[in-house]
């Protein structure tokens, strides 16, 4: 894999190509599928995922 650097203008100014109606209409099969087929994708399994520890969000747990 190669690294393309860009000036910090060009990413300002750069917009994605990502289609939100496409992102929008997926089904849970559709998402499950390309996890699947995502050869960098850990596929982790219901009891994996449940050994995450959630971390409060950014102010939540801050004290005054």
């Amino acid at each position: 894999m190669s690294i393309k650097r860009i000036k910090l203008e060009d990413v300002e100014k750069s917009k994605g190509t990502t289609d939100k109606a496409v992102i929008d209409n997926m089904t849970e099969t559709d998402i499950s599928e390309g996890i699947l087929a995502d050869i960098d994708s850990p596929n982790l399994i219901d009891k994996e995922l449940k050994e995450f520890k959630q971390f409060p969000k950014k102010g939540e747990n801050e004290k005054d």
